[in-house]
């Protein structure tokens, strides 16, 4: 229910983009766009396609196949044969006149008064209309290698699943970190308001004659150190849109506006409960190493099919017509159907040494993932304890800004009465920035990390 009225909401905000060519997204906004336009995703599902259509034409194997043929053959010499009917000359000559007398009587009956010397085979045109089918009754390569096309498709839909993952972890990421780049100029323009501020008033008491010519120096200083930094946060603020406009396959007219604060997130982030143990089964790598362990084996099986036999039926049908010049054609539709065994029994032990490499394959294959698993172990125990470690730090930090705004409040009327110097109250400002960039920062970290481990742990709810 939540993804559809997400989806419904994106589709208006869509709508609302093509009105105005502004473009409102929250983070959930921004990762469901993210998954519908990023070409990534486009790529990994047109993988799939293909993948489907090359596992259906294995499964092609198992039906019947058929084929027609046409041929048309003229004859410009006809075939001779040598007919020797004994004696070397045309008749029989056995030493018994009264044999010899039936036998060559026989012998011209039959054919027709031929004799020794080439005889003439076949006709001057001969027409071939023909259909062979086939059929395999035991093929267990032909099995095997339909099992082997259904392992690639579960591959191709886990590397999507982890293309998913990757884009959902790479615009979060990259949505907090515009969050944290505006805030960042949001806390230098207060200060540089608040310094500008303090210069006009402390250009006040100067010409009063309250304050020393350094403090209004001092002042003036600061303000105009701020503002280079204050271009660069606002580079970094547009480059950061920047990368979140590229992730969401956005046209350059296209203005973006982000409608969450770091701030919005402080709630959630108490309320969440860091994980202590989690599991890593679904890991889309670690998925993709077993489906690629799977497959190994599977082709070590289908070496072993190589050795053994296979059986299938055939039928042949031919409709043939032969005749002379002149002369009617005969036609004859000969039709034959029948079995055909092939048994393999020795090929040079290639089959064997073949078996060898893949049982190697898969044992190195086994040991990375073993040593991978241990990598994404420690990987995941150090988020862990990143999450936990800056979920402490945000309340501590939020009670610095506290502490910091009430410092500057302080260091002003000090001033002011003359209590306090100019570098206290610069000191006080400084503090204040540095506190409010510590609180931002630390949401910042807890989101991005907790993206990272959502993507770790194969979490795509």
């Amino acid at each position: 229910m939540k993804k559809i009225l997400l989806t419904m909401s994106l589709l208006a905000v869509c709508v609302s983009v093509r009105a105005t060519d502004v473009l409102k997204l929250s983070l959930d906004q921004a990762t469901e766009l993210a998954l519908n336009e990023n070409r990534t995703i486009k790529i990994a599902e047109k993988e799939i396609q293909r993948v489907d259509y090359a596992r259906k034409q294995v499964q092609g194997g198992l039906f019947p196949s058929l084929s027609g043929s046409a041929n048309y053959t003229r004859a410009i010499r006809k075939q001779e044969m040598m007919l020797n009917l004994g004696g070397g000359g045309g008749e029989v000559n056995t030493g018994d006149p009264f044999i010899d007398e039936i036998v060559n009587a026989l012998m011209g009956a039959l054919f027709g008064g031929m004799s020794d010397g080439p005889m003439p085979v076949g006709s001057d045109n001969t027409l071939t209309f023909g259909l062979t089918a086939s059929l395999p009754l035991i093929a267990p390569g032909l099995w095997k290698s339909i099992q082997m096309s259904k392992t690639d498709m579960d591959i191709a839909l886990e590397k999507s699943r982890s293309s998913r993952l990757t884009l959902t972890n790479e615009v979060k990421k990259a949505y907090i970190q515009a969050l944290l780049a505006q805030e960042s100029y949001k806390v230098l323009l207060q200060s540089w308001q608040l310094a500008e501020q303090n210069l006009e008033n402390i250009r006040n008491m100067y010409n009063q004659g309250l304050v020393a010519e350094f403090d209004l120096i001092r002042a003036d200083v600061q303000v105009r150190n701020m503002k280079p930094t204050l271009m660069m946060a606002g580079d970094g603020v547009a480059l950061s849109l920047m990368m979140v406009r590229v992730l969401l396959s956005l046209p350059e007219e296209v203005a973006l506006v982000l409608t969450d604060n770091l701030a919005s997130f402080e709630d959630m982030i108490l309320a969440d409960e860091v994980p202590v143990i989690v599991s890593l089964d679904r890991n889309s790598d670690l998925v993709q190493l077993d489906l690629n362990l799977r497959k190994m084996n599977q082709q070590q099986d289908l070496i072993r099919t190589q050795s053994m036999p296979t059986l299938a039926a055939f039928a042949n049908f031919s409709y043939t017509g032969m005749g002379d010049d002149g002369q009617k054609m005969y036609f004859s539709p000969p039709f034959m159907v029948g079995v055909q065994l092939n048994v393999p029994i020795f090929n040079g032990l290639s089959r064997v040494r073949q078996s060898q490499q893949m049982k190697i394959g898969i044992e190195q294959m086994e040991i990375q993932k073993d040593f991978f698993k241990d990598n994404l172990n420690v990987q995941a125990r150090n988020t862990i304890n990143q999450m936990t470690r800056t979920k402490e730090q945000i309340a501590s930090n939020k009670e610095s800004v506290r502490l910091a705004e009430r410092g500057v409040e302080i260091s002003q009327v000090r001033y002011k009465t003359g209590m306090g110097t100019i570098l206290e109250m610069n000191d006080s400002d400084l503090a204040l920035v540095q506190a409010r960039m510590n609180y931002y920062q630390s949401l910042s970290d807890y989101l991005i990390a907790k993206s990272a481990l959502h993507t770790l742990l194969g979490n795509d709810e």
